[in-house]
Formats: C-alpha cells, structure tokens, sequence
C-alpha cells in the first residue's frame, strides 16, 4: 500500500492551520476548527514516514485458493466435559459436503456467550452472570487445481489466520494443527498435491476445547442477526441489534488461504532490532531446509521512511534439515532512532540466492523499566503512556478503510495520546505498521476472559505457549512497549512472563491488565522478572460502584510502593444528535430531539446520578440527555485523569476506557463516535493529556476551593514559567490571577490556592481557564473545564433525587 500517497490525498481535505500563532505543537485543540488545523499539521509532519523508499521486493509465487468454501457446524453448545472430541469423518476426499452452507473465506463469526444473536431481556441477567463461554467446532471444505510447479521448488500451504485452533487435512490426509489467532502458519505440501485437490480444516473455539480464555475478538463482537465479518463491509455484521452486553467468542478461518511455492531453503521467521546500546542491530533468521547443505544468507538493513545510509553484510552458514536458527550483528553507526514524533523505520532484506528472499520492518529504539521504582524509559528519556483503549482497528483494515484507520490515528496524536491499548485483542500486523509509521505506542493485550478459567486444566499450556506466539509476532515492532496475558483474570503469570521472555528478553509486560484492582492480593510476580514487569489496576470510580453528583470526590491521589499503569476508567455519554440522525443505521433513526426518550444508551437512565451532575438538573428530552451525559463524560474523566497526573512517582501512565466506536451503535463509552465526530470528553482530554499542562483540582462541597498545579511528564524543566487563571461565567470575569513557576522535570508543582465560595455560592456553574508559558512568553498548554456546582445528589428508592428540583423528581 502506498501511504504516502494516502496521506497526501487526505491532507486536501482541510487547508485551515494554525496561522499567526506560536502555540507549542502539544496544545491542545478545544474546538471542531482547531481540530481540523492541528489534524492538517500532523498530516504534513507524518507525511514522510508513510512512504516506502526501497525497491519492493519481488513476491513470492503465490496461488490462492478459492473464496467459495462449504461450512458447517460439528458443535455449538457447551460440552459436558472439557476437551476436544474425536473428529468426525468429514474431512475424506469423498465425503458429501454439498448439504452444507456456503460460504466465502475469509470470514470471521463469532458468537455472544450460550447465543447466536438476540438475548431476551428475561434471560439478559443471567447470561451476563453465566460462567458458559460460546463454544464451538465447525468444518470448512473447498477444492482446488493444484498449480504448476518448477522441480527443486517446495509447496506451501498457508493460512494467514484461523481463529482458534485449526486442524488441516489436505486429501484426507492430516497435516497438523494449529492454535492462535495472530500467528499465520504453513504446512510443506511438496509432493502431496494432485490434479485435484480437497482441503478440510476442523475450527475449534471456547473455553471447553482448550482456548486459554474467552472472548478473544478481533473485531467488536456486537450483537447483530448475522454474527459475521467479512472483507467486504457491507457483506458483515448484518441487522446489528439494540445495544447490550456483548462478550462472545469468534471462530472461522478469517484471513487469506494459499499456495506458495519457494526454492528449497524457506525463510521462516526474521527478528531484527537495535536497542540502542552499542551501535549494532542483532539480526536472527529462521530457516526451514529441506536438506541439510551449506548456503550464504544476504542482510540488508535498508531505510525505509527516510533518507539515510544502508547497512550490508553476509554470512556463510551450514543448514541442517529443518528449522535452523542463525544470527548476526551489524554495525549501524549513526542510525536514526524510532520515536513517536520521528517513526524512522528500517526494512531488514533477507536474501538466499536461487531460494527465497524476505523482508521485515524495525525499529532502533529502547523501552525498558527502571526495577526499583517502575519508571517507564523509552530511548533512555523517561516516558509517560498517556492512552486509551482501542478496539476496531482490525476491522478498517479488513475492509479496506484505511483512510479511516489513518484518521483515528491523526485523532489520537491531535488529542496528545502516544499510546494505546489494543483491548484484549491483538491488532493485525498490517495495522501495527501503521501504528509503527505514525509514532504511536502500543500494549498489545491477548484477550478477556473469566476468573478462574486459565489455571485450570487443559488451558493452561496452551496459554503459556501464547507468550512465546505473542512476543514472536510482535518482536520487530518499535510501538509495541507492552504485551499483556489477561484482562482482570487471576492466574500465575510467572509462567509466561519467562516463556515470553526466552523469545524477547528486552520486552516489557503488563501480566495481567486490571491485576490489583480486581484480585486485591499482593503481586506474586518473582523479584527478578520485575525488571520487565509493570502492575496495573482499572479504577471504576464514577462508571460503576458508588456515584456522587459531584465528579470531583473522584479525583484519586494514587500511592503505591511501586509506579503503575491503570486503565479502564470513564463513562458512558451518547452520540450527537447530529450523529445519530445523519449516520445511524436505518433500525436505529432516533425520534424527535425534543421527545423524552433515551436512545442508543446501554447505562444512561432517565433521573439518574450522571444525569444530574451533567446538567446541573434533570433532563427532560433527547437533547437534554445527550448534553448531560456528554457534560458528564467529560467531567468524570478530567477529574480521574487530573488525579493521576498528581501522583507521577505512582503512575507510570493510563488507558483510558475506550477511545472510538468503530460501529455505530456500539458501545458508547468512547469520546469519539463512528463518523469521527468528537464528544466533549475528547477536548477534555486532548487537554489533560499534553506533557506540561495546568490542572484544576477541585475540594470541598459545591466545590469550594480551588487548587491549581502543573504537571510535568517531559525530562525537560521550565524554570520561571508563567500559570494564569481566570474563572468566568457567562464570559464575565469573576475571579484571575497568575504567579511564576519551576516547573520540574517528570513531576509536579503548586500553583496555590483560589476561593470559590463567593463565586459558586451565586453561580450555578463557571468556567475554569488556566495556560502556562515559559521564560519567553512562549505558551506551552492551556486547559480549559466547565464545572457545574451541584449539592450532593442521593439515590432514593425511585431513584435520584434532585436537590435543586425535588418536586419533578418525584
């Protein structure tokens, strides 16, 4: 694909800029307009690092297989006992297939727990309690012309991904298995190939057969009447249904089939990397010899994004028959470094004259830990993950929207996020490189699941060897920082944290996402893997448990022995009306925006808590309850976030919960709906999120005071820096002020102290504005918050009552 010309495409499409101005390239937007000029400058700045400059390398001879399958179900319903059952005989040359459906591969199913589509509200609660998983067994079938071939060449057969397990039988005959969804695999069919040929492939999925854990999606598993995604959009997801509990698990052979044919040494696998220590880049080659012979391996380290100097050298080796492993170093002196504002991307050519040639994209970059303390370093700088969690990435790229996958990820960098978290799914390597391409960070996350379910028997192997898959196929990554092994599960990590780490002894891990939060037990990960281990929590506050009207009571000061991430915190706001009335499926129109209806909410209720502290009041139509629970979003998260930016010798970074919904409808935690129009939260954060920024930590009860900090996530300090505030109301100034600073590196400092009462005491809300300079006068970031001083609000056994509205409530 060729991103630069993508980009350059999309860069036509808005001509705004910040004209006239010297704001720091970190402030953030607040405005549709200032999003639009700071989206066109990171379009220009990013340019660069989407283009491919080498030659491309010629393709290997590859035949793919038909699209038309037959499919059918072997098992949809959990087993009695736990494990795979003995194959029926559906995979003979001459079994009659032709009572199954028909179907086209790729393709991916999946279905929610114990269902395939619709839930009945009866049944909801229960099955959202249920410890059953969606389990299932399903049979492909095809046939194919077996293509013509050079002798000395080998025949591959390959499966660019089955999701769980794959059993392949090729003319009735087994050729093995294979268990992972982002791993693509192959099988040597030389000399097994006929005039005609029959491939069958048994698919396993669920918790029973030996899947680790459930509900390992690639794309959103939203309910809908046809659970099936497809490369072809309008082919998937059909008739999806009203939002509400999803958590499924998929099944299906979802990416590409194929023969491919090579000489008769095949390169299996290639790790490159530069960490940054010494100026070499440590090269390890896979090979797969049909023979054992002596052969001469060519490496090229090439730059791929940018002008600079290649790196050559050659070795002579001796292959056994087999896989064999081999590795080199080669000097890179002067290399360019991979960071998130400057991605240098190298391509490593692997070369065997008369076989077979392949290439890989890298990085020269360094993530390591500090084991003491847990401070995250990323190119030997202290490094603050400022994230979000992500899901849907995987299905741009399936359908070929890769402008749309371009621009959430312009939307992440004008929002001031460096990093996201692929929630408990694995993104496809096509999306890692554009996440590589345009500097963004990433944890990689392997998948949710329930307490319990991975220790336990059969699951437990086959999840110790999805560390070392993991950390395989995310090795030549320079944005992959973290690899995680479970969302909010219980289970000994110390077995795959050591597994992952005989593939990638550098690598960072996040064991378990959501860990100490969940468990409350202490961490049993042993001392010395804490070297490349960080803990992490996902603190609720203000989405579940306990509510209050008043946001700022969440404002948590974090202290822990050690630093940590956290994640999965926010709320639930709805669409615009805009959104929902121009870009919402035909079935899910909302009615008029003066009506008293809810639309398009899975937690939103009338009279509720989060209403109230959004509007200051209860809301009475769509409208209403649309600007109450964006209001309240956006509040929620700017006192969360403000809190962790207070603690920095606690918090190495956080994911915020979540950032888009790829498909309308969805699940409307995000600050950014389907159509990319941002929610009000998105600007609160865009703001929270810039590395020197002024924070607004409010006290007492409607609230009272006022305490004004600036935090500091860079190495860089600002000594005599300026912090200004004003509060208004209604653009009239009721209170301002301003004060010098030291701003110090990777911390915070006090900027004193402001009395509210005598202005919430008259004013039912105000605006809170605050902006930092340097010595020069040259403003590094501005934050800017609504703040609504509302009475503490309680719930009543009819629900909330409103203290400024007690009679309508009732």
């Amino acid at each position: 694909m060729n991103y630069y010309r993508l980009l350059a495409v999309l860069s036509l499409s808005l001509a705004t800029s910040y004209a006239g101005t010297e704001q720091s390239r970190f402030v953030a937007p607040t405005t549709q307009q200032e999003l639009d000029a700071k989206i066109t400058i990171l379009k220009r700045h990013y340019e660069p690092y989407l283009q491919s400059l080498p030659k491309p390398l010629e393709k290997r001879d590859r035949t793919a297989l038909p699209k038309e399958w037959m499919f059918t179900f072997e098992a949809r319903k959990s087993p009695k006992t736990e494990g795979i059952p003995p194959a029926p005989a559906w995979h003979t040359v001459d079994f009659d297939d032709t009572k199954w459906e028909k179907t086209t591969v790729p393709e991916w199913r999946y279905r929610v727990r114990e269902g395939d589509s619709a839930i009945s509200p009866k049944s909801l609660e229960k099955w959202k309690n249920s410890e059953t998983s969606a389990d299932t067994i399903c049979w492909y079938r095809t046939t194919f012309a077996a293509p013509p071939s050079q002798p000395g060449q080998r025949q591959w057969l390959c499966f660019d991904g089955v999701d769980w397990e794959g059993q392949v039988y090729l003319n009735g005959e087994l050729l093995g298995k294979h268990s992972g969804y982002y791993e693509p695999f192959r099988f040597d069919v030389t000399g097994k190939l006929k005039d005609k040929n029959t491939v069958a492939v048994r698919v396993i999925s669920g918790r029973s057969y030996g899947q680790p854990v459930s509900y390992w999606t690639l794309f959103p598993d939203i309910r809908a009447a046809s659970q099936r995604y497809t490369p072809d959009r309008a082919l998937s997801i059909l008739g999806n249904l009203p939002i509400g509990y999803h958590a499924g698990c998929g099944f299906g052979i979802h990416r590409d089939v194929y023969l491919e044919r090579t000489g008769p040494v095949y390169i299996n696998a290639i790790f490159a990397r530069n960490d940054l220590s010494d100026t070499k880049g440590r090269i390890k080659i896979e090979l797969d010899s049909d023979q054992s012979k002596s052969t001469e391996i060519a490496v090229e380290l090439i730059p791929e994004n940018f002008a600079g100097k290649a790196f050559k050298q050659t070795l002579r080796c001796d292959l056994s028959k087999g896989i064999s492993s081999h590795s080199l170093e080669i000097p890179m002196p002067e290399a360019a470094t991979w960071s998130p504002d400057a991605p240098n991307l190298y391509r490593c050519r692997v070369s065997i004259p008369g076989s077979d040639a392949r290439d890989v994209l890298f990085g020269c970059r360094s993530f390591t830990l500090v084991k003491a303390s847990g401070r995250l370093m990323l190119n030997g700088k202290p490094v603050y993950l400022r994230g979000t969690n992500i899901q849907g990435l995987n299905a741009y790229w399936y359908w070929g929207e890769t402008n749309k996958l371009l621009d959430t990820l312009l939307l992440l960098k004008a929002g001031n996020f460096n990093a996201v978290r692929s929630c408990q799914h694995v993104e496809f390597p096509e999306v890692l490189e554009f996440m590589d391409r345009m500097g963004m960070m990433s944890e990689q996350d392997q998948g949710g699941g329930y307490k319990g379910s991975i220790d336990m028997g059969i699951r437990r192997e086959p999840h110790i060897r999805t560390g070392t898959v993991l950390a395989r196929q995310t090795y030549n990554n320079p944005g992959v920082v973290l690899l995680s092994f479970g969302n909010e599960h219980e289970f000994a990590t110390e077995p795959i944290v050591r597994a992952a780490l005989a593939v990638d002894p550098q690598r960072i891990f996040k064991p378990i996402s959501g860990r100490f939060s969940h468990s409350h037990k202490p961490w049993d990960l042993p001392d010395d893997l804490r070297a490349n281990a960080i803990d992490d929590g996902h603190p609720y506050s203000g989405w579940y448990g306990s509510l209050s009207s008043q946001t700022w009571k969440c404002c948590e000061r974090f202290s822990r022995p050690r630093m940590v991430t956290l994640g999965e915190f926010g709320a639930e706001a709805l669409d615009s009306y805009e959104t929902m009335r121009d870009n919402y499926p035909p079935q899910f129109k909302p009615p008029a925006p003066e009506s008293d209806r809810l639309w398009a909410a899975s937690q939103v209720e009338k009279h509720d808590i989060k209403q109230i502290a959004g509007l200051g009041r209860n809301p009475t139509n769509l409208l209403e309850y649309i600007e109450a629970s964006q209001n309240y979003q956006a509040a929620i998260l700017a006192d969360k976030v403000t809190g962790m930016r207070l603690s920095p010798g606690t918090v190495a970074g956080y994911f915020h919960f979540h950032f888009i919904d790829v498909i309308p409808v969805f699940w409307p935690k995000s600050i950014v709906s389907h159509d990319h129009r941002p929610k009000k939260a998105y600007y609160q954060l865009a703001q929270l999120n810039q590395p020197v920024v002024p924070l607004a930590e409010l006290k007492g009860a409607r609230p009272d005071t006022l305490l004004l900090w600036v935090a500091n996530d860079l190495s860089e300090t600002f000594p005599k820096a300026t912090l200004k505030w004003t509060v208004t109301c209604n653009a009239q100034t009721l209170l301002e002020g301003q004060q010098q600073l030291d701003i110090p590196a990777t911390g915070v400092v006090a900027g004193g102290k402001v009395d509210l009462i005598p202005v919430v005491t008259n004013h039912p809300s105000v605006d809170i504005t605050l902006a930092v300079s340097d010595s020069e006068g040259r403003m590094l970031s501005r934050y800017t918050r609504t703040v609504r001083c509302v009475a503490e609000t309680k719930k009543s056994g009819a629900g909330v009552v409103d203290p400024f509205n007690k009679e309508k409530a009732k």
